[in-house]
């Protein structure tokens, strides 16, 4: 019996340990939820779903048949909900994203235990509660936390052996109404299907598919036609189909978006996505790279769940790094993406761990050695402040006239003094540092391995496979040290919400109830605040809505607009609301204001931590 097994083995009789191990794992993640929740600033996902939401719940003059909308109905209609029954603003949202991670957490651990046992269960929690860049994304009031949970609960009544009936229907309902809530989960209803036929057979299945297309068919059939708005960039045909090119953006227009972005800045977006959550990643690579041959599952009930787990993790990842890493609207959000199916990356580890390839052909082993080492480079890139810290270390002696072992000095005096380099330059090289770091590593994991056996004490696991296990393992219990702003200016010292709350008050004392109010604001969040006013939806959206060219009339009736009606909006309102760091990305209209026409207001920051997000009220004069 190998160590690793026997350690295993004596854990697996401390059950209530297990249990508060795991608790300890919880109370840590919602703690952090918390903190998050009030000192992460809004942007403009946030905004979007909670006013939209809100206003489509109570009715009136925005619905979801008329604005335009990139997700899916219920990714507004939820949220909205819950602030028209506790009262709309960022607490009501942020505090529901809390108890739906919460929600989540426990089916994660439900699962893992029926999937790995207790201890397993535990450790993915823990798993969990180490990722705090994710964490920031699942405090926010956006569909990150939402997403999550539906599809934690839905893997929870239907992985395993046995599920009853009821579970079958109720998980496949629930993956059907996390395709109405966020679109590009999508992949997940053949692949959940197909997994059904698969391990419960074939009367459970056609429940299974029934339940799965019954929300999305309901769906369609409400807000059809509009809802094909959803499909047109990456679904509908619209080449063989042309008339379906009205559902998307007027013909003669063009985005602010200019297009791919460099190689470059896609590869440090990707490997962003190892920083956020490097424990997901490697581990469900090293879920392929380990993959266990046949006759060594332990159990045939975990294989089929591993084989739709990875199929469903990675064609997710496919989908989503694609719609992101290959624009320039969205490079950094693959990131973000990740968040809304890690759990099942999560769950393919436990679920396959105790059966992957302990001693895997040398081909697979160089793979596994030259993964890491790529991931290693990949990381030194995206960890600035990791290498701008080693280059400011004193850690050498000074040289100058001789060496001086008193006096310390940093690298970056040696290379930035004697070489003449660039500081930027400096740390774009010096992030190459993980490479011989990784190297390192290795060379002492096959030094370890060496004289453990020249003892006889065998571990059961080759160079290749004990190499991944280290990197994964090392990178579960450092992960928090990667931790840092997911977006810019996201992190803040003060409380965002109550600052939210503040200039809400201000807002409403401005502005009375059925002015028309012309919107230039990163996040909606303000608006809710304020009594029934009257505004464009498109403008909510920012920048992502706005098109250059096109004709006024019919880009507004495709739910865009344009400096033409910009301007339009701008004469006809009563009152504008500008962010002054966002008003710099529209100068034509700067030039539109004719700010005799006014009277200023100024309020503070929506981001208190930034002192150039203050708010221009503009009150149009009698």
């Amino acid at each position: 019996m190998s160590i690793m097994r026997g350690i295993m083995t004596k854990l697996e009789n401390t059950k209530w340990l297990a249990y508060l191990v795991a608790l300890g794992g919880g109370v840590f993640f919602v703690l952090q939820l918390w903190l998050y929740a009030h000192t992460q600033t809004s942007l403009v996902d946030e905004g979007m779903y909670l006013f939209l939401g809100y206003r489509f719940v109570e009715g009136g003059d925005i619905s979801y048949l008329g604005a335009w909308n990139y997700y899916a109905p219920l990714s507004y209609l939820i949220p909205g909900t819950i602030q028209s029954w506790f009262g709309p603003g960022l607490r009501a949202g942020r505090y529901f994203s809390i108890l739906l991670s919460l929600l989540m957490a426990f089916a994660l651990w439900a699962t893992a235990k029926r999937l790995g046992g207790k201890w397993w269960a535990a450790a993915a929690i823990w798993a969990l509660a180490l990722t705090p860049m994710q964490n920031k994304m699942y405090s926010l009031a956006i569909v990150q936390a939402l997403v999550a949970c539906m599809l934690a609960w839905s893997l929870m009544l239907l992985l395993g052996e046995k599920r009853p009936r009821w579970q079958i229907i109720s998980g496949s309902l629930l993956a059907g109404l996390l395709a109405m809530t966020r679109h590009n989960m999508i992949p997940l209803l053949p692949l959940l299907v197909g997994y059904i036929f698969w391990q419960h057979g074939q009367k459970a299945g056609w429940w299974s598919a029934i339940a799965c297309l019954l929300p999305v068919l309901i769906g369609h059939i409400i807000y059809w036609p509009t809802i094909l708005r959803l499909w047109f960039f990456f679904w509908l045909p619209v080449q063989w189909i042309p008339s379906l090119s009205q559902y998307g953006p007027p013909e003669g227009t063009a985005p602010i978006w200019s297009g791919s972005p460099p190689l470059a800045t896609q590869l440090i977006a990707f490997f962003t996505g190892f920083q956020v959550h490097y424990i997901v990643l490697v581990g469900a690579l090293a879920t392929l790279l380990l993959w266990p041959r046949r006759g060594q599952w332990k159990d045939p009930a975990n294989m089929r769940a591993s084989v739709f787990l990875a199929v469903l993790f990675f064609a997710l990842s496919i989908l989503h790094g694609w719609a992101s890493l290959g624009y320039d609207q969205c490079t950094f959000c693959f990131a973000p993406y990740t968040a809304f199916y890690s759990i099942a990356g999560l769950l393919l580890i436990v679920a396959s761990l105790s059966s992957w390839n302990r001693k895997p052909a040398h081909p697979r082993q160089i793979t596994i050695v030259l993964v890491l080492l790529l991931i290693a480079l990949g990381l030194g890139f995206v960890l600035p402040d990791f290498g701008d810290w080693l280059l400011k270390l004193d850690i050498l002696p000074r040289i100058s006239g001789g060496i001086r072992f008193g006096e310390w000095v940093s690298l970056w005096d040696y290379m930035g003094n004697k070489l003449h380099l660039e500081h930027t330059t400096t740390l774009d090289l010096f992030s190459l540092i993980l490479i011989p770091v990784g190297v390192l590593l290795l060379g002492l994991i096959f030094i370890i391995q060496r004289i453990l056996r020249s003892r006889r004490i065998h571990l059961g696991y080759s160079f290749g496979a004990l190499a991944l296990l280290v990197f994964l393992a090392l990178g579960y219990v450092i992960s928090p040290l990667m931790n840092g702003p997911y977006r810019e200016d996201g992190d803040c010292s003060l409380d965002v919400i109550e600052n939210y709350e503040d200039i809400g008050r201000d807002l409403k004392k401005l502005i009375p109830p059925g002015s028309q109010v012309y919107w230039i604001v990163d996040s909606a969040v303000p608006l809710l605040y304020l009594p029934q006013v009257n505004i464009h939806p498109t403008q909510i959206y920012g920048k992502y809505t706005y098109r250059y060219g096109g004709e006024a009339a019919q880009v507004e009736k495709s739910g865009y607009w344009n400096e033409a009606l910009a301007l339009q909006w701008l004469a006809e309102a009563d009152f504008l609301v500008i962010e002054q760091a966002v008003w710099h990305a529209y100068p034509s209209l700067q030039d539109g204001l004719d700010a005799e026409s006014y009277e200023l207001t100024i309020l503070p920051p929506v981001n208190p931590c930034n002192n150039s997000t203050y708010l221009l009220v503009y009150q149009r004069k009698p």
